[in-house]
């Protein structure tokens, strides 16, 4: 999905990595975490797809970075995303077109 216009988007690997250490690692209960997941399929959503995986195949040799990783900057950069907030890259690195 482009979504040029929306404010934010979420990548549906983001929301099912959110739903999975939610219950598992966190110990919420899947009810709380099933209504957190329902509120963020309502932001623009960015579906992983083929492209997006090629795309993340060539993120993760040209960075170094872990192929989970490049496929959440691909799928930013398939947005046309501007900034990217996550816990897995380093803060002010350069990824894609940006």
């Amino acid at each position: 999905m482009q979504t040029r216009t929306a404010r934010a988007v979420v990548s549906t690997q983001a929301v099912q990595k959110f739903y999975a250490l939610a219950t598992r690692r966190l110990g919420m209960a899947r009810d709380v975490a099933g209504r957190i997941v329902r509120s963020l399929l309502n932001v623009p959503l960015v579906v992983v797809d083929a492209d997006s995986i090629l795309t993340a195949l060539a993120m993760e040799e040209r960075y170094r970075i872990s192929f989970w990783d490049a496929l959440i900057v691909a799928a930013a950069e398939a947005a046309g995303a501007q900034v990217l907030y996550t816990e897995d890259l380093n803060d002010g690195q350069q990824y894609g077109q940006w």
